[in-house]
């Protein structure tokens, strides 16, 4: 089982991500997001804030693609979710 500190780690990852200048969400995308993190399904929040970044096919800046890839690499999830964001 992980530690509080490890689940803090991941979310302070998220909001980092979804603060960043060139991260444009709508607010429904935003709400969605932040309601799976409210419930600790960080999992799923990662996972569809991947795809709507890919969907939109924003370019990310490779010092924010190197946190989404930190982040997805520590929870043990699949490159393929974030993949299509390495430009």
């Amino acid at each position: 089982m992980y530690d509080k500190d490890f689940y803090n780690s991941i979310e302070q990852k998220l909001e980092l991500i979804l603060s960043a200048p060139n991260i444009s969400l709508s607010k429904i995308e935003l709400s969605e997001i932040r309601e799976y993190i409210d419930v600790t399904e960080y999992g799923i929040a990662f996972e569809y804030l991947c795809f709507v970044l890919c969907e939109k096919g924003l370019v990310i800046l490779s010092q924010l693609y190197n946190v989404i890839e930190e982040l997805g690499t520590q929870m043990e999830l699949d490159i393929d979710v974030w993949h299509c964001l390495d430009q």
